[in-house]
């Protein structure tokens, strides 16, 4: 690139050598006669055309401006180049960054998980009765930690699932079932929207209930994070609902609820990674600001879109929620 660059440096002095020779040389011609020479009056009004000093002056003038423009811009050029290589090592060092870090939380996630699968052995052991007897009371709780556990594994190969997608941009396009990935991810919402005694209604007005084409557990990941913010953000006694539509070519899932909203010009932001709005609760469960920015990320690989409004259409007084409308490509 550099040496491309000064060849075209190069080639503009030469270009520019060659019409200032041109023009000195029409000019002495013209100067001897050889060359008609037609005066304008309304330019100027002496005769300066058999005037050496002049003629001399105009032509030292005229080069100097040639000359000196390309060198400014040459210096330009190469000042902007090697700007342009900074950038690019500076985005190869955040890049490199970016995947030991990526290469660290695999490792690290990876081995949490071995004291959990311990910890579901030890579960089952006990269920079973391998080390005495255990009642019914007993065997319920042991049946809830078991299922927590696996949700535990779950989130756990979930993140390993986004540390692979960052470093090799590993998707797995396929014929998924909306529906059925959404009841999954409802299920594991259960408890806190019984607790909070949320009103959650899902609607699907589809006709065709056509499948969509894309990664099944980035899917499940993205109506995780989706569902799980607008319960989160939901006070209690207060409603979300799951509305399916779709055209010709897109499935739009629209989450809506009627929790505390987002105000208007914050909006924009809240794709932003460490984003979080302003309006939110200092007693409201922490967040990292990550989710909603991994999302976008993820609904964009998967050829979708996303976007929020708010209020939302079910905004109740003094909650005017937010409603999250994502579109997803149906499989052709």
């Amino acid at each position: 690139m550099k040496k491309n660059i000064l060849i075209l440096i190069h080639v503009i002095f030469i270009m520019a050598t060659l019409l200032i020779f041109s023009f000195s040389s029409i000019v002495t011609l013209e100067h001897l006669g050889n060359i008609p020479h037609y005066h304008m009056s309304e330019i100027y009004f002496s005769e300066n055309v058999h005037n050496v000093k002049f003629i001399i002056f105009s032509l030292g003038i005229f080069i100097f401006t040639i000359y000196t423009t390309i060198g400014i811009t040459s210096r330009i050029a190469k000042r902007l180049y090697k700007r342009e290589q900074q950038l690019k090592e500076t985005l190869e060092e955040l890049n490199n960054a970016e995947e030991a870090k990526q290469k660290y939380i695999m490792a690290v996630v990876h081995e949490i998980k071995s004291p959990i699968v311990a910890a579901q052995s030890i579960i089952e052991l006990i269920q079973n009765g391998y080390v005495g007897e255990v009642n019914e009371q007993m065997k319920r709780k042991l049946g809830r930690t078991k299922t927590r556990t696996d949700e535990a594994l779950k989130l756990i190969n979930n993140i390993l699932r986004i540390s692979k997608l960052k470093l090799l941009n590993d998707i797995t396009f396929t014929k998924v079932d909306l529906l059925k990935t959404l009841k999954i991810v409802l299920s594991q919402k259960t408890d806190i929207i019984k607790n909070k005694h949320i009103e959650l209604k899902v609607n699907d007005f589809r006709s065709r209930k056509n499948e969509i084409d894309c990664d099944p557990i980035m899917l499940e990941l993205v109506l995780s994070n989706i569902i799980g913010n607008a319960v989160k953000y939901t006070k209690e006694n207060q409603a979300v609902y799951i509305d399916l539509n779709e055209d010709e070519k897109n499935i739009t899932i629209e989450t809506s609820d009627s929790g505390i909203g987002i105000p208007k010009n914050e909006i924009e932001k809240i794709f932003q990674q460490f984003y979080r709005a302003t309006n939110l609760p200092s007693k409201y469960i922490e967040g990292s600001g990550l989710g909603l920015s991994l999302v976008k990320e993820i609904v964009e690989r998967l050829n979708g879109s996303i976007n929020i409004t708010s209020p939302s259409k079910i905004a109740n007084g003094d909650f005017p929620g937010t409603s999250v409308i994502i579109k997803l490509p149906i499989t052709n």
